[in-house]
């Protein structure tokens, strides 16, 4: 929703960091009321003389570990631009972090791969079919690949278009994007190892 309403503003109107915001803002609640509404629906259809029972206490306990593997996620992101704040301008870190950004946009395939991967691999395994585990995660690192290579290559070859939709100044960004693509092209080139681990 986010991305929709934010390409609707750029293409009509012209872009800031205050429209970027409320673009934000407005695209999270949107969401929370649908998913709120949602939920309510769902709940009635449910509705009969079954009665809910919760245990807070023990799924607080248990979302602890998340929490700290979310949080460490976050800081993971964010910390090669707080460190480049420390050691050169805000120009700097403002054209690094557009660049880091674009550059995800190559790891869609990883994640797009990824969510129905996770419960055929915990599947095999469990299964003991260690040979048809290799099959699969092997096919799916080909076809992560396959869906990156041209994202990457129009990202290093014409980023400087996406980059200026943002403002001409952010067209410097180009070779910094460059370099964090072939970064993330070769994380997808790995394929599903975190999953695979755990």
């Amino acid at each position: 929703l986010y991305i929709a309403l934010l390409a609707l503003w750029i293409v009509a109107f012209s872009m800031s960091y205050e429209v970027a915001i409320i673009l934000r803002l407005t695209s999270a609640a949107g969401a929370f009321l649908y998913s709120t509404f949602l939920l309510k629906k769902r709940e009635e259809l449910k509705k009969g003389n079954i009665e809910g029972k919760y245990k807070t206490r023990e799924w607080l306990v248990s979302a602890l570990p998340f929490l700290v593997i979310g949080a460490g996620g976050t800081l993971n992101q964010q910390i090669s631009t707080a460190i480049l704040g420390l050691i050169s301008t805000s120009k700097a870190v403002g054209l690094f972090d557009i660049a880091r950004k674009g550059s995800t946009f190559v790891i869609f395939a990883l994640v797009a791969v990824n969510l129905p991967l996770g419960p055929v691999v915990s599947n095999l395994y469990d299964n003991g079919k260690l040979d048809e585990l290799k099959q699969t995660v092997t096919y799916s690192a080909r076809l992560m690949l396959i869906i990156a290579l041209p994202m990457s290559a129009f990202l290093i070859i014409f980023g400087y278009w996406p980059l200026s939709l943002f403002g001409d100044e952010f067209v410097e960004a180009h070779a910094a994007l460059g370099i964090l693509v072939m970064g993330q092209l070769a994380n997808v080139a790995m394929g599903p190892v975190g999953l695979v681990l755990n």
